[in-house]
This record gives C-alpha cells, sequence and structure tokens, in this order.
C-alpha cells in the first residue's frame, strides 16, 4: 500500500480501495507526534497546530455544505413522490382515448384547466 502526504505533512495510506469521496481528503490518523514534528515544515507546534487546525475547519466547512444539501433533498421528497403517483396515474390513463382533464398551479391561489391528450413523453418543471 502506498503513502502520500496530506497537507500538514502527515501519511496518509493510499491504496487501491480508499480514494477521496466527493473531494473530501482522507483523515490522517497521527500515531507518532515526534516524527510529525521531524517533518520538514513543521518547526514549531505552534506550526502543526495552525495546520492541523485549518483542516479542521475545512472539514467542519464541508459537513456544514452536505447537511445543508441533505436537507434540501430530503424536502424534495414529497414532491417528488407526488410526481411520481401523478405519472403512475397518467400511464394508467394513456391507454384510453379520451383526455385527461387537469388543473394546474400558475401562482398562489391561481389554478388553469388544462386537457391532456394521451402520450408517451412527459415534461416536468
Amino acid at each position: 500500500m502506498a503513502t502520500a502526504k496530506d497537507g500538514c505533512g502527515i501519511a496518509v495510506a493510499a491504496g487501491k480501495g480508499q480514494r477521496p469521496h466527493l473531494g473530501i481528503p482522507a483523515a490522517a490518523f497521527v500515531e507518532d507526534v515526534d516524527s510529525l514534528m521531524k517533518q520538514p515544515g513543521n518547526e514549531t507546534a505552534d506550526t502543526v497546530l495552525k495546520k492541523l487546525d485549518e483542516q479542521y475547519q475545512k472539514y467542519k466547512f464541508m459537513d456544514l455544505n452536505l447537511a445543508q444539501k441533505k436537507r434540501r433533498l430530503k424536502s424534495q421528497i414529497p414532491d417528488i413522490k407526488q410526481t411520481l403517483e401523478i405519472l403512475k396515474y397518467m400511464q394508467k390513463k394513456k391507454e384510453s382515448a379520451n383526455s385527461l382533464e387537469t388543473r394546474f398551479l400558475l401562482a398562489d391561489n391561481l389554478y388553469g384547466k388544462a386537457w391532456i391528450l394521451p402520450t408517451d413523453k412527459v415534461s416536468f418543471f
């Protein structure tokens, strides 16, 4: 297994099974502090702590962004389920020659009436 060094000079395993997920670098575990401090660029403890704190702040930022994305995607689930139900209903009605009458939202509390002819293609926005 090959090793690579991260921004702090910490050895990180870079095997075939390990690769960054969504651009997030793998976190390194410091086993030997003395060898870490002897590496070039790590002259003082303050320098090393500053680099590690910077890396930690990056992880916190990524965590916040992923949590926001998760909340946004979870909030879209009801709309996606409703869209799926509409598609299933339209598939059932596709066999009939009659057009499908529906009402759709134009603005808050303003709806329009439409007749949908049987079709194989549907677009949602």
